[in-house]
C-alpha cells in the first residue's frame, strides 16, 4: 500500500502537477521565501496597470493559438498576491500560467521581464523538447526549464513584439555594443535586430534577478557564459549565468517565430547539426544526442 501511494502520488503530479520542476513542486523561480505585498511603495517595479495590459496582450495572442490545438490558456493574473515567482499548470485539456504580483513588484523589473516570464510558462506548454524527466513509464507533460527559456525568446517574445515600435532599443546603453553587434549580424531587417535587442536585455535583467534570490556571488553577463557541459540534458533550473546564456541563443536563433517548435522538426531551432554557430542551445543544460 505504502508503494501504491507514492505511485499515485507521482503518477497524477506528472500528469496535472505545477511546473517548474520534475514533480511540480516550485516555479519560474528556484524556491523563495520572499512576499512582496501590494503596498509595499519602496520598491520599484512594474505597475499594476503595466502588468495587466501586458499580461493581456500575451493571453489575447497566444489563447488562438492554444485553441487551434485543442486545448483552452487560462493565464492568471494575480496581482494581490506578494509571491515572487510564476507558474504552469494543466487541468484537463486547461493549461494554466499563473503570473503573481510579487513578481512584477520585484526590483528591477519591467514589463518586458514580465512578458518574457509568461513566455517561459507558455514555454512549458508548447515550448517542444525536451520534455521533463521520465517518471517510471510514464511522460511529464511539460517542456523542460531549458527549453521553455529558449523558446521564451525563440518564439514567444518575437511573436509578442511583430507589431510594437521599440526602435528606442537602438539608443540603450545599458545593452552592450558586442550585444547590439550579433544581434545586428544575425538578422537583416532592423525590426528584427530590435526584437532581439529587447529580449537580450529582458533575459539579462531576468537572470540577474535569480542570481540576487540565490545570493549568488557572481553576476551573470553576456561575458562570461557558462563554461560547463552537461553529460546528460538538465531538466531543472539551470544556473542563473546558463539562463541568461539561454535566453541570449533564442534570441539570436534566426527561425521563424511562427514555426511551431513543438512539431519536432529540427527546422524550428538552431543546431550545430544544421551548420549554426549562434542561436544555439547551450551545453550548460542541453546535451544534443549527436553533434
Amino acid at each position: 500500500m505504502k508503494y501504491l501511494l507514492i505511485f499515485l502520488f507521482i503518477f497524477f503530479n506528472t500528469q496535472n502537477g505545477i511546473t517548474c520542476d520534475p514533480l511540480g513542486l516550485t516555479g519560474f523561480l528556484p524556491e523563495n521565501d520572499l512576499y512582496i505585498h501590494p503596498d509595499n511603495k519602496s520598491l520599484e517595479g512594474v505597475t499594476e496597470e503595466e502588468f495587466n495590459q501586458s499580461l493581456q496582450r500575451v493571453d489575447s495572442i497566444y489563447s488562438p493559438i492554444f485553441s487551434q490545438k485543442g486545448l483552452h490558456l487560462n493565464l492568471i493574473k494575480d496581482w494581490k498576491n506578494g509571491t515572487v515567482n510564476a507558474y504552469a499548470k494543466k487541468k484537463g485539456r486547461t493549461r494554466i500560467v499563473h503570473m503573481f504580483g510579487g513578481l512584477a513588484r520585484f526590483p528591477g523589473m519591467t514589463k518586458e521581464v514580465i512578458e518574457l516570464v509568461a513566455c517561459h510558462e507558455i514555454g512549458h506548454h508548447i515550448g517542444g523538447t525536451p520534455k521533463r524527466k521520465r517518471l517510471f513509464f510514464f511522460n511529464t507533460w511539460a517542456t523542460n526549464e531549458g527549453q521553455a527559456d529558449y523558446f521564451a525568446t525563440l518564439k514567444c517574445m518575437r511573436r509578442l513584439y511583430q507589431d510594437q515600435d521599440i526602435s528606442a532599443v537602438f539608443n540603450d546603453e545599458q545593452i552592450p555594443l558586442k550585444v547590439k553587434n550579433l544581434c545586428q549580424s544575425q538578422f537583416t531587417h532592423k525590426h528584427d535586430q530590435a526584437i532581439c535587442l529587447l529580449s537580450a536585455k529582458a533575459g539579462a535583467i531576468m537572470a540577474i534577478g535569480i542570481a540576487k534570490i540565490k545570493k549568488s556571488k557572481v553576476t551573470p553577463d553576456f561575458f562570461t557564459p557558462d563554461s560547463r557541459k552537461v553529460r546528460r540534458t538538465f531538466n531543472s533550473h539551470p544556473a542563473a549565468q546558463c539562463r541568461l546564456d539561454t535566453y541570449f541563443a533564442g534570441a539570436l536563433c534566426d527561425r521563424d517565430y511562427r514555426e511551431d517548435v513543438a512539431s519536432y522538426s529540427k527546422h524550428t531551432l538552431c543546431s550545430t547539426k544544421q551548420g549554426d554557430t549562434l542561436g544555439i542551445r547551450p551545453r550548460c543544460w542541453f546535451r544534443p544526442k549527436r553533434f
